[in-house]
């Protein structure tokens, strides 16, 4: 029997009476709409060619290690040990140096915390679920570092516990089986017993995706008992409740503008609001309006990474319909716009950190536009390189660098799963 306390809990979040998260969606599409798609470079730190340019020597350097360490895998076990602790200083030497996510900018303490904190995600989950590929791996580690910027900025929580490494998994397997090619049946079937689940009850898993589904849950539920964390229950509901409202981006029938904006401003908003109950299993309502809007722009970001993609797939975003328009230069340059106006106004953290997770705005479309030159002006290409830490040229390199990458494991029979497991050991 369905239960109804639970179901009007969670959708009493959505209003005034809860977390009031239905105004700051409406808030939030208030100020996008609001925002020029000119970009006003006085908002940004314009940077000097000549610092491009000494930033992708040092990257290519990196890279070219990072190459030649992953090449010189080791077959046998006896030169694992110092291959994994060779790589160590590798990846710590990159992060020292790296640019595009900004980890230079961070002590060296945090940067060593959190590249702990990666290898127990990554150990975790091998010892879960040894059919999870790589691209699902990154899929949740992705989300990790999201709660990682929040968590540094609110100054507490761990940079590694259960619950956030569960709440990251889950989204691979939901998303992935929604956006799979299972029956009508199948689908609801599965909605069904994952709602239930997020509402408290006891289900009867049928398979191994709803047994691995309903164990991470689980495990959320030890380290913040439901009777304890409510609202983190509701919140679950939320994002749930999004990604099934994003199943409408891949049926037949277009979508209006509007429309994908409003289905991106929930499902980005949503997503982010879990990894901020999961700092210390509490959300300050004062917080909603800024998730909201930080979530919708690494939506929109993410968007407009997978543009081309989405297009040759015929998936439909808010991305894809403004390409189609040749309005895509408008959408970026509204979105740094964006990202610079909410967190001149909205951020209630420490400027040190403010400055960490803006400049990693800027760089993540930077980044999407610059790989993408084919949907841009020059003059844009050219305005959007003043506020790129590493040239044009460059990251298209690093993008045609991973595609070689690939082709060079899959010519040579190397295992980067393999790998993952010695460096992360993921064994132990």
């Amino acid at each position: 029997m369905e239960d109804k306390s639970g179901m009007e809990r969670w959708k009493s979040a959505l209003g005034n009476e809860g977390f009031g998260v239905n105004e700051a969606l409406e808030q939030v599409l208030e100020l996008w709409k609001g925002i020029p798609a000119q970009i006003r470079t006085e908002k940004f730190r314009l940077v000097p060619e000549k610092q491009r340019e000494e930033n992708a020597k040092r990257g290519a350097a990196a890279l070219g290690r990072m190459r030649k360490h992953v090449k010189d895998f080791p077959q046998a076990m006896a030169a694992q040990k110092k291959w994994k602790e060779q790589g160590e200083r590798t990846v710590l030497e990159a992060m020292e140096h790296d640019v595009i996510f900004q980890m230079g900018k961070l002590p060296a303490e945090v940067r060593k915390q959190f590249l702990e904190a990666t290898k127990e995600y990554f150990r975790q989950t091998r010892r879960y679920d040894r059919e999870l590929g790589m691209e699902e791996l990154v899929q949740g580690l992705k989300n990790y570092f999201v709660y990682f910027m929040l968590a540094l900025a609110a100054g507490e929580g761990e940079w590694f516990q259960r619950a956030i490494w569960s709440y990251s998994l889950l989204y691979p397997y939901t998303d992935n089986f929604l956006d799979g090619d299972y029956s009508p049946a199948q689908k609801k079937r599965f909605n069904d017993m994952l709602v239930r689940k997020l509402l408290g009850e006891e289900v009867q898993v049928q398979d191994e995706l709803e047994k691995k589904v309903c164990g991470l849950i689980d495990v959320i539920e030890e380290v913040y008992p439901r009777k304890d964390f409510e609202d983190l229950y509701d919140f679950l509901m939320i994002i749930y409740d999004a990604q099934l409202g994003s199943l409408s981006q891949h049926e037949a029938k277009k979508l209006g503008e509007e429309e994908l904006l409003r289905v991106s401003v929930y499902k980005g908003g949503a997503s982010i609001y879990v990894d901020q109950c999961l700092i210390n299993g509490c959300m300050d309502r004062r917080d909603i309006y800024f998730l909201t809007g930080f979530g919708f722009f690494l939506q929109l970001a993410d968007d407009l990474q997978d543009v081309q993609e989405d297009l040759e797939n015929g998936h439909q975003t808010y991305m894809t319909k403004l390409a189609e328009n040749e309005k895509l230069a408008e959408a970026a340059g509204r979105l740094l716009g964006f990202a610079a106006r909410l967190f001149a106004d909205d951020w209630r953290g420490s400027g040190d950190v403010r400055e960490f997770m803006f400049d990693n705005c800027v760089q993540l479309v930077c980044t999407a536009v610059l790989q993408k030159p084919r949907y841009y002006t020059k003059a844009f290409l050219e305005e959007i390189e003043q506020l790129a830490v590493l040239p044009a040229e460059f990251l298209k390199q690093m993008e045609n660098e991973g595609n070689e990458m690939a082709g060079e494991w899959a010519r040579e029979s190397m295992d980067p799963m393999k790998m993952l497991d010695v460096w992360a050991d993921c064994d132990m």
